[in-house]
């Protein structure tokens, strides 16, 4: 599950995008996503799924800039069975 942020990149820098400031916010509000999916999984399936937030660099953009995207995915096999046996679940997520 990808949370999308988006950004109007005219006047953006490379360096504004790939700093740590945009970086850190983006991950606090993929740990925020991440406790609301912590809830909402028990509630649906009974039981605590185990989640993390993986990170990686993002294709260039449109004009050539890159920076870390984040997702969260299950951490273990029966969190991704569940996951895999109800498709599109963690996309009710995204805003």
């Amino acid at each position: 599950m990808t949370t999308k942020i988006q950004y109007n990149y005219k006047g953006l820098e490379q360096a504004m995008l790939t700093g740590s400031g945009i970086e850190r916010v983006e991950r606090e509000v993929m740990e925020q996503k991440l406790s609301e999916i912590q809830g909402q999984f028990i509630v649906d399936f009974g039981f605590t799924g185990k989640f993390k937030i993986e990170s990686g660099e993002a294709q260039p953009g449109k004009y050539g800039t890159t920076r870390t995207k984040f997702k969260i995915v299950a951490a273990d096999v029966k969190t991704g069975a569940m996951l895999k046996q109800h498709p599109g679940w963690l996309g009710k997520f995204i805003d």
